[in-house]
């Protein structure tokens, strides 16, 4: 797999935690209980304009990177991995560390595979 399909797949895989947590699951509980509500276009955008800002696309490069390096390692796996380095995450915004750790998985569990020959 190439370094664009890792970074893709971190993005995609932030973008889709997003959805999770504060769209489907409403994180925003306190409000009160809502019955599910149709699916808002609105919310995509919502999700795409978070995963796609600079820091938030920084920490994904930054993670992948860093998981690149440390999938290389034998015997250390992806889970391996994001717990050795959740540390790393704990000043920063918890959009933004979900994303790195996305990153860091993905780097991780395709860090070790050679680049293709064209």
């Amino acid at each position: 797999m190439g370094w664009r399909k890792v970074l893709i797949g971190a993005i995609l895989t932030a973008f889709g935690s997003y959805v999770v947590f504060e769209v489907w699951l409403e994180a925003q509980l306190p409000t009160g209980f809502r019955v599910l509500k149709r699916w808002n276009f609105s919310e995509h955008d919502l999700g795409f304009q978070v995963a796609l800002q600079p820091t938030n696309l920084f920490f994904c490069f930054l993670g992948v990177l860093i998981g690149t390096l440390v999938g290389v390692l034998p015997g250390l796996g992806p889970v391996a991995a994001m717990s050795l380095l959740l540390p790393s995450t704990f000043h920063v915004s918890p959009v933004s560390a979900i994303i790195m750790l996305a990153g860091i998985y993905y780097g991780a569990m395709y860090g070790d595979r050679p680049l293709p020959s064209w």
